[in-house]
């Protein structure tokens, strides 16, 4: 019997769904979930459901990650909820998975870079707020996905669940990119079968690949990325800092 799940090539309803993070059994994840997907949340520490014209997943979008309320009240700085916001994604990732580690790292240094970028731009144009400092807008970069299990379409297996594995996923709005670390380990001919579907058959996807010398000096690749994801300020009105969709009062201990 076909399994009913969402479907990134429904013609109807097309919907992305990626676990995320350390999950070594994303199948059996996906079982214990609820699996309507109309209940599913957008975005959580492990799962993110996407839908048509889903706008970009940002560090400031809601849903990935739980803010105590004594982490809201006492972080006033942007620099140190962005550097929470770091330690969260960075905690989501193995300490032996050293090239991931190192291209999340990476990516979050330019991410927090690029605010002194928009902050020449600000004083050469006059188009600064004194509303808002440059370093607010680094919650404005896209969220990274690390260890990205992406839900295949029943046609793919129609007896369970199947999951084609990427390094780091990020959503743009309008497309999906799937980054593909190379030189870290030859995949399974299961996990290679399983990425060239979804690079083949999902409607909205990019595939860059990083070369191990990329990754070497320590600087992220910005020239294997789109201009949207390295100007992630561009063509918004004002920033928003992290956005979580409820505060976690902290328990006395």
């Amino acid at each position: 019997m076909t399994m009913a799940y969402p479907n990134f090539l429904s013609s109807s309803v097309a919907n992305t769904v990626i676990l995320y993070g350390q999950i070594s059994d994303p199948a059996r994840l996906w079982e214990v979930m609820n699996t309507d997907i109309e209940s599913l949340e957008p975005l959580t520490s492990q799962h993110t459901v996407i839908k048509q014209n889903q706008d970009v997943i940002r560090l400031s979008s809601p849903g990935w990650m739980d803010v105590t309320f004594n982490e809201r009240m006492t972080l006033t700085k942007s620099s140190d909820l962005y550097l929470l916001c770091r330690e969260k994604i960075m905690r989501g990732v193995s300490n032996f998975d050293l090239p991931l580690r190192r291209f999340l790292e990476t990516y979050l240094d330019f991410v927090w870079a690029q605010t002194e970028n928009l902050e020449d731009e600000h004083r050469s144009s006059g188009a600064g707020s004194t509303l808002f400092s440059s370093e607010d807008w680094s919650f404005s970069g896209w969220l990274p996905l690390p260890q990205a299990h992406v839900l295949l379409p029943s046609t793919f297996d129609e007896t369970r669940a199947q999951f084609a594995e990427v390094d780091v996923a990020f959503w743009g709005g309008h497309r999906l990119i799937a980054v593909c670390l190379e030189g870290v380990a030859t995949p399974l001919p299961s996990k290679q079968q399983k990425r060239d579907y979804l690079f083949d058959n999902h409607p909205a996807i990019d595939v860059i690949s990083i070369p191990r010398d990329r990754m070497a000096d320590g600087q992220f690749p910005a020239d294997l990325f789109p201009l949207a994801l390295t100007r992630y300020w561009d063509n918004l009105s004002y920033p928003h800092g992290p956005a979580p969709q409820k505060l976690v009062l902290q328990t006395p201990s």
